[in-house]
């Protein structure tokens, strides 16, 4: 059974409105009202809101640059760097340079990090899970290819993230025995990326491919992510000591 859910929300005299882009703004805006809501007490609202936009923005550039040098080297243009519309995004790219930036604000306006990312951190998947959708709506993400009683299938990768990285994630983070939600993402994140990967149609995401073993990007990013959340826990543990 095919299943086709077509990639145009709605048009708006001639404006197509995508899923894709309508995942992102649920996205955002889920994390700055959550963010305003919990952290308003402690920091200014003006404050606040510069933060969270100015997080999206590097997390939209970040994404979209690592999704260029990382997967489609061939089309290093400075149009095709710009280009969001036609698809394409990163999510280790959008992480590691919307963090940089995290890690300057807290310098600069003296703001607690952890304080921040942690709650940051509790939502994000919400808005992962949101572009995981999106990727099913839009045919991106291909799963590999399995056979069935004789019938050639593909796994529904897209929706293996959707429930891993949105659902199942957002719980594991959201529990009440999750204090450090930062360090938890790193290891959740990274062991749920790295078992997605094998599912996942990833020819053109090769790290190492040779006859006997296969690596992705996604996998090799994943194990990083695993390795600093770690390290992360056990330098919070010899703190406490």
């Amino acid at each position: 059974m095919n299943i086709f859910i077509d990639p145009v929300l709605f048009n708006f005299f001639g404006l197509q409105i995508k899923w894709y882009g309508v995942a992102y703004l649920l996205g955002y805006f889920t994390c700055r009202f959550y963010l305003l809501q919990n952290l308003k007490k402690d920091y200014s609202i003006e404050l606040l809101d510069k933060l969270i936009s100015l997080i999206f923005l590097f997390g939209l550039i970040g994404g979209r640059l690592g999704y260029i040098f990382f997967y489609s080297k061939d089309k290093i243009t400075f149009l095709n760097i710009i280009s969001f519309w036609k698809g394409g995004m990163s999510f280790f790219g959008g992480f590691l340079l919307s963090g940089i930036y995290l890690f300057y604000a807290s310098q600069i306006f003296n703001i607690d990090f952890f304080k921040i990312s942690n709650e940051i951190i509790k939502k994000l998947p919400i808005g992962l899970g949101l572009g995981r959708f999106a990727n099913f709506i839009n045919g991106e993400i291909s799963g590999r290819v399995f056979i069935y009683k004789g019938i050639l299938y593909r796994h529904p990768v897209q929706l293996y993230s959707l429930l891993l990285e949105g659902i199942v994630l957002y719980l594991l983070l959201n529990s009440k025995r999750k204090q450090n939600a930062t360090k938890y993402f790193f290891i959740y994140y990274g062991i749920i990326r790295i078992i997605l990967d094998f599912f996942r149609d990833t020819e053109s995401s090769m790290f190492l491919q040779n006859s006997l073993i296969e690596i992705t990007y996604g996998q090799v990013f994943g194990l990083i992510s695993l390795v600093i959340g770690l390290i992360i826990k056990r330098d919070l543990q010899t703190k406490q000591f």
